[in-house]
């Protein structure tokens, strides 16, 4: 046993100097470091320097009153230092001893060496741990006290007793509700009411936690000074014996900040989308005003170019109108792509597409574009290459990529578009120049919107459409790549997912089969009425019509006319302008689809507004087709004759 004690420092203090040294040999044994003292004089300054775990002391020394030496330990701070007195029984007195031997700390001498060590031992051990469990409990008392900072700091709480008679509140609660301690103790809950709730709110609170339940959820309250602040709660009721509460406390957290955050995100939000709303409103308005004056530019210069009475000079003057519309056009839907870019309305309708047909369209409508500079464009697709792609899309990508490949060529250069099927399932398209090239510090800037490749040189072009092609080839889970060695060209890549042939296949039939011929010696008269309030329009549907040996065209300005012609006359097809005066186009085909007598018309709209939710919304409203302005007279043509001539049994 001896031999397991611990470590201890001793101060040993005795006037016997046999005494001071007899028992020394058994505690250095132990590994028990002694401090030795042979008078009273500098104890405590020797227990102050050395800290001793137990002092073994001769009760009586010369020179000091043992009560005056007691008072000095202890105003060391060291009045739990276990003191061990040593002496003769006779020399304590029979009551002492008694008394010191209760207390275990007397040995009386002669002392016996194993109890002194088991003595020193036992007290220095006691003390040890009564100072670990002082330590531990400090610790507590700090971490307590701590956490009652953070708590105070932090959290809102309250208590009440099962009659909501509020009997504790923190400093975080009258600091944020603005009473003293004194007017909420005694108060109720109430005083804080902001009637923002209803009183159903409180009642359902209350069953809640009077039924024993805890209660969670987001509160407004009212300060003193009448400001509104928002918490959120945690009410718990304590429970009696009989299961029933008796007391209720409420921790909360205040979140008026988030709240006022969350508020001005909202306004926030509502001012994007009201900017967002006059916007498109805007561009709503801009596409129709610059389409309207367009579609005479381009339908009267297109009936030009039928016109056999022309000169060659002149057919070539009109192509350039011609030319010069369509370019004016490509920018106003430019500029309409990538405002639905940026607000995020612009869609995609993916389905399977045989790609090597869409090329060659491609191809076929920049030919003379490629021609006029004596470049040569050539591709390379094997048949039944299928993606899954929005086909409308799809093309405008190509048309780009491949408009710039023929516009930043030099004269006499050449254009590859070549497709293949890569190993992981998706197709790549290249197009491949043998232009200028394009500067490493450029290649990321050329999809940034008005960014204009070679500024300086004079170019056609908004510097948007890369913009748009990026945004939609990844709408598409696709991608795009660039590659350019200046001096002598680049090779833009785009990679769109694959189908496998046999699978698309039918989807893209059902387009392939469609009959477009249409029998040109058709006789039988068919009446068409025109509501249109724009006087150049209608006489450009007028020319178109006249055409047409088999159509009869009325016409009207307003809406209110055009149903009146409809009532009167029988007729085959309504063309329906949708920015009318007075009843719009949508509402007029409302009130011919509500007479019974006038449903079966056919109604087709011809419209100067082309966003997609304005096509959108013809379609949703069962317009037969809707067509945008500037009117193609290739598409007018084959929408007509579609529904007059291929339809007629349907308007029976």
């Amino acid at each position: 046993m001896l031999q397991q004690a611990k470590l201890y420092r001793v101060l040993v203090v005795d006037s016997d100097s046999a005494q001071l040294f007899q028992h020394a040999p058994y505690l250095i044994d132990l590994g028990i470091e002694l401090i030795r003292q042979d008078n009273s004089r500098g104890i405590p300054e020797l227990i102050s320097i050395h800290k001793p775990d137990v002092v073994l002391m001769a009760f009586e020394l010369p020179g000091i009153k043992r009560q005056d030496l007691d008072i000095a330990i202890r105003e060391l701070d060291a009045d739990d230092l276990p003191i061990l007195y040593t002496d003769a029984a006779h020399s304590v007195g029979g009551d002492n001893v008694g008394k010191l031997q209760r207390r275990l700390n007397y040995l009386a001498k002669p002392i016996d060496p194993e109890r002194l060590c088991e003595k020193v031992r036992v007290v220095a051990q006691k003390r040890q741990q009564r100072m670990v469990t002082r330590d531990t409990l400090n610790l507590v008392l700090y971490e307590r006290q701590r956490e009652h900072q953070a708590l105070n700091k932090h959290a809102i709480v309250s208590i009440t007793d099962h009659q909501g008679t509020i009997t504790y509140a923190n400093d975080k609660f009258c600091q944020i509700s603005g009473y003293t301690r004194e007017e909420l103790l005694g108060g109720n809950h109430r005083i804080i009411k902001s009637g923002e709730h209803s009183e159903l709110f409180y009642r359902s609170l209350w069953q809640t936690i009077s039924a024993g339940d805890v209660w969670n959820g987001v509160m407004c309250n009212k300060a003193k000074n009448g400001e509104l602040y928002w918490e959120e709660s945690t009410i718990t009721p304590f429970l009696n014996e009989q299961n029933k509460p008796y007391q209720y406390i409420a921790i909360r957290t205040d979140i008026t900040a988030i709240k006022r955050q969350e508020k001005e995100l909202a306004k926030s939000r509502d001012q994007a989308q009201k900017a967002n709303r006059a916007k498109s409103e805007f561009l709503s308005n801009m596409s129709h005003e610059l389409r309207t004056p367009l579609n005479a530019i381009l339908g009267f210069s297109q009936l030009l170019e039928y016109d056999p009475e022309l000169s060659d000079r002149q057919l070539e003057n009109v192509g350039e109108i011609v030319r010069a519309g369509r370019h004016l056009l490509e920018l106003i839907n430019d500029i309409l792509d990538l405002s639905k870019i940026e607000s995020g309305h612009i869609e995609v309708h993916t389905v399977p597409v045989e790609i090597c047909g869409i090329i060659e369209e491609c191809l076929k409508l920049l030919s003379s574009m490629a021609l006029s500079r004596g470049i040569s464009l050539h591709h390379s697709c094997r048949r039944d290459t299928y993606v899954h792609v929005d086909r409308v899309r799809v093309k405008q990508v190509l048309i780009n990529l491949l408009s710039n490949a023929i516009k930043y060529n030099r004269d006499g250069g050449k254009v590859d578009l070549v497709a293949e099927e890569l190993a992981n399932g998706r197709v790549q398209i290249s197009v491949i120049d043998t232009g200028p090239g394009i500067h490493p510090e450029s290649l990321e800037e050329i999809y940034k919107p008005f960014f204009r490749l070679h500024a300086d040189v004079n170019i056609e072009g908004t510097g948007i459409g890369m913009a748009i092609v990026k945004n939609i080839v990844e709408l598409m889970e696709g991608s795009i790549s660039v590659e350019s060695t200046v001096g002598q060209g680049s090779r833009f890549a785009i990679e769109l997912p694959g189908i496998d042939a046999k699978k698309a296949a039918p989807a893209e039939t059902e387009e392939a089969g469609q009959d477009n011929s249409f029998a040109e010696d058709y006789t039988e008269q068919k009446t068409v009425l025109y509501i249109e309030d724009n006087s150049a329009n209608l006489k450009l549907v007028e020319q178109l019509m006249m055409r047409k040996n088999y159509v009869r065209l009325l016409t009207a300005t307003t809406s209110e006319e055009g149903v009146e012609i409809a009532r009167k006359q029988t007729l085959d097809l309504v063309l329906l302008d949708i920015n009318l005066p007075g009843m719009d186009g949508y509402q007029t085909f409302a009130l011919l689809q509500s007479d019974p007598t006038l449903r079966h018309i056919p109604v087709v709209a011809v419209t100067a507004n082309a966003l997609t939710k304005d096509i959108e919304r013809c379609n949703e409203m069962g317009f037969a087709e809707c067509l945008t302005k500037p009117v193609d007279m290739q598409q007018f043509d084959t929408v007509v004759d579609k529904i007059l001539l291929k339809n007629k049994d349907a308007l029976v």
